[in-house]
């Protein structure tokens, strides 16, 4: 029978070594899973229907413009709401509108509570668009607000859409 030398028997060794290690390093190798449990929530500030009081999360209005005239609609179909109890704050902008010529020459849109006016956003040149041109208001806890919408059409205004926004927390029920 052939006789194991001494450096045979340190390799065997050390190769059971490394296999022993290989394995406990596969034994040991895990997967950790996480999970994002996600919730729809309804903000506390909505555009609120006045003739059913009811809360949306969009509105359309419409706007009937008359050459070089000044239109307003007062306390517009749709309001403001906060039906939180705590003060929110708020941003308003106009986003965009569909055309880029023959614009409207002025339009100006107003939240009020009564008599005191929350904030006031207004264009003559239609170059303000965006979040970064809003303009911030608190709404109280449990507050309605109107809007107030003034557009002075051009000398030969054309139908166009204006797209609104307001960017409330992300706080709601």
């Amino acid at each position: 029978m052939p006789q194991i030398t001494r450096k045979t028997a340190i390799l065997l060794l050390l190769t059971g070594i490394v296999l022993t290690c290989t394995v406990v390093f596969a034994i040991s190798y895990v997967t950790l899973t996480g999970r994002i449990n996600m919730n729809a929530i309804t903000p506390y500030v909505q555009f609120y229907k006045w003739s059913d009081q009811t809360k949306h999360d969009d509105v359309d209005l419409d706007l009937s413009m008359v050459a070089s005239q000044w239109t307003t609609i007062d306390n517009a179909t749709y309001g403001i709401i906060n039906d939180g109890g705590l003060s929110q704050p708020c941003t308003f902008y106009v986003e965009s509108i569909s055309i880029q010529s023959n614009q409207p020459q002025n339009m100006t849109v107003q939240i009020y509570n009564g008599t005191m006016v929350k904030c006031t956003w207004t264009t003559t040149t239609w170059s303000n668009l965006g979040l970064g041109n809003g303009v911030a208001f608190t709404m109280s806890p449990n507050e309605k607000a109107s809007m107030r919408i003034q557009v002075l059409a051009n000398a030969s205004p054309i139908a166009c859409q204006v797209v609104f926004k307001l960017e409330v927390p992300q706080q709601g029920t």
